[in-house]
């Protein structure tokens, strides 16, 4: 015989912070201006509160808002004003969580870059050689 007890006094876990996506990044044409933009989402997958604020570290790249309480949308903006045609721009965007005495971080990686993805050296002079068949 088997005896199965079955209990509903879960115990939630506690706050846990999620970003989606992990990382963000903007291709723009050489000479581009305008500024990028990109929404990122902060949310909680635990229970209770969770108070966050970000913090990045590059002056062409701007949050808002800056902070807030889970779940809520974060816009990214990032000014390629002054890249060269090239250039590749890399920050760190940092996340961090805070309920009462816990605390949890996530680093999201943010890049920008000008110019063609496709970029490659100079073509060379290619000859190419078939051979003659005669009957």
């Amino acid at each position: 015989s088997v005896t199965v007890i079955v209990d509903d006094d879960l115990t939630l876990p506690g706050p846990s912070l999620t970003v989606s996506p992990i990382q963000v990044g903007w291709h723009v044409a050489d000479g581009a201006t305008a500024n990028q933009s990109a929404l990122l989402s902060i949310g909680n997958a635990g229970s209770g509160d969770l108070v966050v604020g970000l913090a990045e570290d590059a002056a062409w790249l701007s949050v808002n808002p800056s902070s807030g309480q889970t779940p809520f949308v974060v816009t990214l903006t990032a000014s390629p004003t002054g890249m060269a045609p090239g250039d590749s721009w890399n920050a760190m965007l940092e996340v961090l969580g805070t309920a009462g005495a816990l605390e949890q971080r996530i680093d999201v990686p943010v890049s920008i870059a000008m110019g063609s993805p496709f970029q490659s050296e100079p073509e060379e002079q290619l000859s190419i050689y078939l051979p003659q068949i005669s009957q």
